[in-house]
């Protein structure tokens, strides 16, 4: 798998998998306020440097976390086909 088509995958489960459900589920400053603009109800607000910062990184976490543990279950997989005495299997 190439480096280009991680990093699609990661950003594939932010925008359509992790960032929903954080956006209607999670309380905080930030997704309040990207609810307001999708339902169109928020006049746009010029964010601090903080904010423009903290923007979208916990949605890069988890979706890095997600693709990190499929990737890593890929490949000792893979490895575990070519050298079986490499396997921690029972």
């Amino acid at each position: 798998m190439s480096p280009c088509a991680i990093a699609h995958s990661s950003t594939g489960s932010r925008e359509f998998a992790v960032s929903p459900l954080l956006v209607a589920k999670l309380d905080t400053s930030q997704y309040i306020r990207r609810r307001a603009y999708l339902a169109g109800d928020g006049a746009p607000v010029t964010p601090n440097i903080r904010e423009v910062r903290m923007n979208r990184l916990l949605d890069s976490c988890i979706s890095g976390a997600f693709t990190g543990a499929i990737l890593h279950s890929i490949m000792r997989e893979s490895l575990c086909s070519l050298n079986e005495s490499t396997c921690n299997r029972p």
